[in-house]
């Protein structure tokens, strides 16, 4: 099993200390908006990769002649000292409109001219950086729709990324799958993929309510063990590389109960797990030690859990049902 290890999205802010990704003890980090004293302090101090993303790098304005302004952007970036000292670079982020043919053209002659252009200057790019549920099914429906960018696949060349994201509900990964999470599975094409970011995002059951990750909704404990599950699902495809959970650190309010910081300790546990299956030698799996064991506990913490989901989530119908019928089965 060659599980990827669950990896830092880092956005340095409130703690720019290059110490705190490293604890992970994973083969990559993700920084946004990185500069290059951080990024040579990690690869030079942890022997890391870095994976750099410059959050102000939009699509806008690519209309029209998608390869002179992918040529331009490839430009900056390599101006940038911090951007230039990762390993591998991200396109624009979360790319729209995707259901529109016209945009799904653009896209792709963007995506190749970026990709030759770094390919001409030995630049390694992760490209894509399609969000949760995307690309859409054909007409939005059914399965993803990967044939609008078989001209990518075919001429990117060797040595660059597709970029994902996959989130889950609080049931987990497997609760999310195929049309948010493990939804890679429906790419058809033989390329290295990185999720780019990852996580629990109750958006994913209801977009209109807006983002909100783990903290408030599942204790820590039983996070750490559906980023297990996920990396350990994700080892099955040896296309996928590593899995950037979002998010470490944050700039903004919007981000903070997605962080991971204080779980280094649980993770780094869950990674020498997984690298111990890599070398063949499979160990217990790591799970929860609070809370999971007693079945007391579990059905009395049954109502506070219900209050939670009802008030984080506005889903309570459908949430009481389901927590009715494992009460029932427990």
């Amino acid at each position: 099993m060659m599980a990827p290890l669950l990896s830092p999205h880092w956005i340095p802010f409130l703690n720019r200390d290059p110490a705190l990704p490293a604890t992970w003890k994973s083969d990559w980090v993700k920084i946004v908006d990185p500069d290059k004293g951080l990024v040579k302090a990690l690869q030079d101090g942890w022997r890391v990769r870095v994976l750099g993303r410059r959050s102000d790098l939009k699509f806008a304005g690519y209309e029209g002649n998608p390869e002179e302004t992918a040529r331009s952007h490839f430009g900056l970036l390599r101006a940038d000292p911090g951007m230039a000292a990762c390993d591998v670079i991200e396109t624009p982020n979360e790319p729209g409109d995707l259901l529109n043919p016209q945009t799904q053209e653009w896209l792709s002659r963007y995506w190749i001219a970026f990709c030759n252009a770094a390919s001409d200057s030995n630049v390694r790019v992760c490209w894509g950086q399609f969000s949760t549920g995307a690309p859409p099914g054909y007409d939005d429906e059914g399965p993803a729709w990967w044939k609008p960018y078989e001209s990518v696949f075919a001429n990117v060349g060797w040595g660059h990324y597709l970029g994902l994201h996959e989130y889950w509900r609080t049931a987990g990964p497997e609760a999310s799958s195929p049309w948010h999470a493990l939804r890679y599975r429906m790419c058809p094409y033989e390329t290295d993929i990185l999720i780019t970011e990852c996580g629990l995002n109750c958006a994913v059951t209801i977009p209109q309510d807006g983002d909100h990750g783990w903290r408030g909704l599942i204790e820590d404990v039983f996070y750490v063990d559906q980023l297990r599950e996920y990396a350990e699902k994700c080892a099955v495809d040896g296309r996928v590389k590593a899995l950037f959970v979002f998010t470490l650190d944050f700039a903004s309010e919007n981000w903070a109960s997605f962080d991971t910081s204080g779980l280094e300790d649980k993770i780094r546990t869950v990674n020498d797990y997984l690298r111990r299956g890599r070398a063949g030698r499979p160990d217990t799996v790591p799970v929860p030690t609070t809370g999971v064991n007693d079945l007391t506990s579990i059905l009395e913490d049954y109502n506070n859990l219900m209050v939670l989901l009802e008030g984080a989530c506005n889903d309570g119908y459908n949430i009481r049902g389901r927590l009715e019928d494992l009460k029932r089965r427990l």
